[in-house]
């Protein structure tokens, strides 16, 4: 009888842990906002690491790089308290084609360990409000592409 309940007890126990693990994974894989926020995070921190996260790390070593994010923020520095707020108002997910040509065209950074493949893309359109000071403030549409590497994902450049 005893070990029917310890069998029992890991049995449940395996369900939650599996359960647990299934969630993370298919959460990962719906966050297609997570690399937008880093980096509008990164732009109201002034903070050049959130805004890399947002970003494939291969894509980033050898497509952008470090001094021209720093250079896209150094104009910011002179407001400070400057804060960009945003709004996804769509998303619109990528045909075959579209990815296949992001596809194409990450495959030529020779220097990856390993090629990349996109999985999914969405194209989204953000309307951005930016705070530069109190007394100005302006409101943009912009639209960028992100796709899902693996289980993350990152702004496609």
């Amino acid at each position: 009888m005893k070990k029917n309940k310890n069998y029992l007890l890991l049995v449940i126990l395996f369900i939650i842990i599996a359960g647990v693990l299934l969630i993370l994974l298919f959460k990962s894989r719906l966050n297609y906002k997570k690399p937008i926020k880093n980096m509008f995070e990164g732009f109201n921190r002034k903070d050049i690491n959130y805004i890399e996260k947002s970003y494939h790390p291969c894509v980033m070593n050898y497509e952008l790089n470090k001094a021209k994010l720093e250079a896209d923020l150094k104009p910011l520095e002179s407001f400070s308290k400057a804060r960009y707020d945003y709004k996804i108002v769509s998303k619109r997910l990528l045909n075959n084609d579209e990815i296949k040509e992001y596809n194409e065209r990450y495959k030529r950074l020779e220097k990856c360990n390993k090629p990349l493949t996109i999985k999914k893309a969405y194209e989204v359109t953000i309307e951005v409000e930016e705070n530069l000071n109190e007394d100005k403030k302006t409101v943009n549409k912009t639209k960028m592409d992100i796709g899902l590497f693996g289980y993350d994902w990152y702004i496609l450049e």
